[in-house]
């Protein structure tokens, strides 16, 4: 039925959206900046480059690029241990690579970072290629980061599953044309989400049962 599958990283296939969010509440914390809870939420799924854009505007008075620097400087030192995957991501992806299913991973991350990552989590070897930040024009949720990856793994739209977490990743995906499971991770999906009309399940294992991509 599927001929490929495509995975978001943070927050889908790793449970590493979390060392992101505590750095920077952490950060946020300390420099006394109020209601960093609820912007965060715009900052999922974002690129680098937006993410920039929405905290300048966000603290007018500081200096993006510093501020930036210091979360990630937050984000490495909660990295420096094992890799977390997501409930049933080694499973769903050694299942798809026994039966020879082509994969590909598709993050707002740069992909340096994403290669790093994924190498510790003892999943890019199963991977065909990795779509990063640096790789497209255009982020998530335009739907071009999925449409590069199918085009580069050469799969269409309607053979294709794609599991995200996010709504922005969400919206790119199916905007893509592509099959959809959703796995919320920090932000649940509202009813504009919702009414896109793609899965949502509980876990990977489970999507994946759902629409027949495993037994």
């Amino acid at each position: 039925m599927f001929e490929a599958v495509l995975f978001d990283m943070d927050g889908t296939l790793l449970d590493s959206e979390r060392f992101w969010r505590d750095a920077f509440l952490d950060l946020a914390h300390e420099r006394g900046w109020p209601g960093a809870e609820a912007f965060y939420d715009r900052l999922i799924g974002a690129s680098e480059v937006e993410c920039l854009e929405r905290i300048s505007a966000w603290v007018p008075e500081g200096d993006p690029s510093e501020i930036t620097a210091a979360w990630v400087a937050g984000v490495r030192r909660r990295e420096g241990g094992p890799v977390p995957l997501k409930p049933g991501a080694r499973e769903l992806v050694a299942q798809l690579d026994a039966r020879s299913v082509p994969m590909a991973v598709v993050t707002s991350s740069m992909r340096r970072d994403a290669v790093g990552l994924l190498e510790r989590a003892e999943l890019l070897p199963k991977l065909r290629f990795i779509i990063g930040a640096e790789d497209v024009p255009r982020h998530k949720p335009d739907p071009l980061p999925y449409v590069t990856a199918m085009e580069r793994i050469g799969c269409a739209p309607q053979a294709t599953l794609a599991f995200e977490d996010s709504p922005v990743g969400t919206r790119s995906a199916v905007a893509s044309g592509a099959r959809v499971v959703q796995v919320p991770d920090l932000i649940a999906p509202d009813a504009e989400i919702l009414a896109l009309g793609h899965l949502v399940a509980p876990d990977l294992l489970s999507g994946a049962r759902a629409v027949g991509l495993i037994g």
